[in-house]
């Protein structure tokens, strides 16, 4: 029986997370991350099997990385959306080829059910029913509200790290605070 490989399946991942942002995902395949390694190629095949777990595996933990970045901290209400914003955005500025693995379906994974399921993230259920209470809107209301904001915001991210809108970050980040005021306000003369 084979020795277990003196590279930990964490590094494997680390390094081809670590490639995937550097260099975009198509430049991930078992040998250029056995290059990078310094090692062969066995090591990935010991851990992964084949590329198919390992393309699984990658895709995961780059989701927890973008995770990660999004989290709110202690925010609430609209000062949580204004920091899920920003880091969305800076993630789309200063790892866009990460962005569009995870966000734009060059993972080949995406939300099989729409908007419905980013509202269903703990975090902004909690943001919507903040909104109802502090700005005595309906949940409809604070649900399109937030569906408008996440368009909005993931259409923003998405041009960013296609390389189509170059505003500084400070610019982005006012327009959309801005915005999503604007949608509030918008949504509240629904009533």
């Amino acid at each position: 029986m084979p020795s277990s490989p003196k590279i930990p399946k964490e590094k494997i991942l680390q390094t081809a997370l670590d490639m995937l942002i550097r260099d975009g995902y198509s430049s991930v395949n078992i040998k250029s991350l056995a290059k990078e390694l310094g090692c062969s190629t066995q090591p990935i095949s010991w851990h992964f099997g084949n590329m198919e777990s390992f393309r699984n595996e990658l895709t995961a933990e780059a989701g927890r990385h973008v995770r990660e970045k999004l989290s709110i901290g202690e925010e609430t209400g609209l000062e949580a959306l204004e920091k899920i914003g920003s880091a969305y955005f800076d993630i789309a500025v200063d790892e866009p080829n990460l962005f569009r693995f995870v966000c734009m379906g060059e993972s080949g994974r995406h939300e099989k059910n729409g908007m419905s399921s980013w509202l269903d993230y703990d975090y902004y259920a909690d943001i919507m029913k903040q909104i109802v209470e502090k700005y005595s809107v309906t949940e409809e209301q604070a649900k399109k509200f937030m569906q408008t904001t996440i368009i909005y915001m993931h259409g923003t991210a998405c041009l960013i790290a296609s390389g189509m809108v170059s505003e500084t970050r400070e610019t982005i980040y006012k327009m959309f605070k801005e915005a999503f005021y604007s949608f509030l306000a918008g949504i509240k003369e629904l009533k």
